[in-house]
């Protein structure tokens, strides 16, 4: 969505295998815990993310055509 002084940043974080997303997701929260930022954490997997990527709606579109690479770890 458009950003706001009260926005979050949503956070898609790509595991090689994500069997529990809320544990993934909860765990990414408590290793950032520290940052001055609200952040809205989407655990996915290579697949799901290709599958997922394009769809209308979905957090993921927006992430893969305008989002940031904060990290990569293959880099």
């Amino acid at each position: 969505g458009d950003e706001h002084n009260d926005s979050d940043i949503d956070l898609v974080v790509v595991f090689p295998e994500v069997r529990d997303k809320h544990a993934a997701a909860v765990a990414v929260r408590r290793a950032t815990s520290s940052l001055p930022v609200p952040l809205d954490v989407i655990a996915v997997d290579p697949e799901e993310l290709r599958r997922r990527g394009n769809e209308i709606g979905s957090v993921l579109r927006p992430a893969l055509r305008e989002g940031q690479v904060v990290h990569d770890r293959a880099a």
